[in-house]
Parts: structure tokens; sequence; C-alpha cells
């Protein structure tokens, strides 16, 4: 696509700050952030500062080299309202339910290039605004 590390990096954060996922078009189904339209480094905030742990088969468990990267606050999606889960394999937060996480939104932390430009953008928002900006311009100019 023409885009380096650290545009795929702020995109993403910068595409789940501004929204959620629709069931009806994607299958899975919430926000990322308590503000989906506002533009913020508040998703990579929230990513470093809530813990994953991936221990069993049900809940999430996240291991590089043997380490366990993360500590529990995420477990696999289960219920829809009364209902069992039947979409596809989908993280919430454990207390209030009420934000979601992709499985390939993990390689933002475990992944060191990610990593690193999604540590910069958790710690200065600003930077974030602007490297997201220049981003999206890039983006939209391929034709994507």
């Amino acid at each position: 696509m023409g885009l380096n590390d650290q545009e795929i990096v702020v995109l993403v954060g910068g595409g789940h700050a501004l929204g959620r996922c629709h069931k009806d078009r994607s299958n899975y189904v919430g926000p990322w952030t308590r503000a989906p339209t506002t533009i913020s480094n508040e998703f990579f905030r929230f990513f470093f500062n809530k813990k994953i742990k991936r221990e069993t088969n049900d809940k999430l468990h996240f291991y590089i080299n043997n380490t366990v990267l993360f500590e529990e606050e995420w477990q696999q999606k289960q219920k829809e309202g009364e209902k069992p889960w039947t979409g596809p394999l989908q993280y919430e937060n454990k207390k209030g339910k009420d934000l979601m996480m992709l499985p390939a939104d993990l390689t933002l932390k475990s992944d060191p290039e990610f990593r690193k430009w999604s540590e910069i953008y958790y710690k200065d928002n600003d930077k974030f605004l602007k490297d997201f900006g220049a981003a999206f311009k890039k983006l939209t100019e391929l034709g994507f």
C-alpha cells in the first residue's frame, strides 16, 4: 500500500479513536474508546493503561519468548446481551464489557516496531494528531 510502520500504527490508532465496529458490516461489534467521535490518542492511552493477559483458551493469552506481556483486564467475548456470541473472535474489557479489541490490535503492542510508535503516540497527543493528519492525507492521495 506504500505505507510504513509508523503510518500504519497512526492510522490504526486514529481509525480506532474515531469509530466502532458494526455487526452488519464486519461481524464485529463495539467501540474501542469511550469517545468514538473524537480524534485523539485515547486508543493508545487506553491500550497502554489497560493490562491484557492470555492464560487459558477462553481468555486472552499473549506470550513472546515465554514472557507474559500483559496482565488480565480483557476477556474473549462470550455473549451479546443474553445470547451466546456467535461472531468472530474479539475481546471485551472485563469490567464494563463496553469496549472491544480485535486480535490484530494486539500487534500494536507485541510487534517491536509497531510498539515503538504506539508508545510514542500513547505519550504525545500532539505528535499523534500531526502524524495522523499527514498519514491520512497520504492515504487519500494514494487513492484508498
